[in-house]
């Protein structure tokens, strides 16, 4: 369903630059259990149960991705993946250490990062992180907020 949709948008925007691929982009290439939410497939995750009924789904890395289609850099990523966003950015380290993706815009949940504290520390060691809110609140790694987020890494100029 949101695959159709996606495609229908950029099909309608009359979009030219853009490639779809009918997956999950995760931490392994194979195969991957997609639950199926109930109420709103845009709540559909690869960790978190949301419904009773799931579907095995292919998955890819960002790395494998990326070495396969040519692509040498990501410029922005918009990551909204219902708790599945370490799994993501544990696919694209390479990228990540090569400083390859300028820079990420990503919700942030505390209790899928809790068991993701290197990723979380190699994050904060390649990026200057934000808080969005009404403004831009800079933070630390002591001052990840408790609650739900959304977070803007920009990559640091050392990389």
């Amino acid at each position: 369903t949101n695959f159709s949709l996606l495609s229908k948008s950029v099909e309608r925007n009359g979009f030219h630059n853009v490639k779809l691929f009918n997956c999950c982009v995760g931490n392994h290439d194979g195969k991957v259990d997609l639950m199926l939410s109930a109420e709103n497939p845009a709540h559909n995750s690869v960790v978190w149960k949301v419904g009773d009924k799931s579907i095995s789904v292919p998955c890819v890395t960002l790395d494998s991705l990326a070495l396969k289609e040519g692509l040498e850099r990501i410029d922005l990523m918009i990551l909204d993946v219902e708790g599945a966003e370490p799994m993501v950015l544990s696919g694209a380290r390479h990228l990540l250490d090569e400083g390859r993706i300028t820079r990420i815009i990503m919700e942030y949940s505390p209790d899928v990062w809790l068991e993701n504290p290197a990723l979380l520390t190699q994050m904060f060691r390649h990026y200057k992180v934000f808080e969005i809110r009404k403004s831009f609140k800079r933070l630390s790694l002591e001052s990840l907020p408790s609650y739900r987020a959304n977070l803007y890494l920009k990559m640091s100029s050392e990389i």
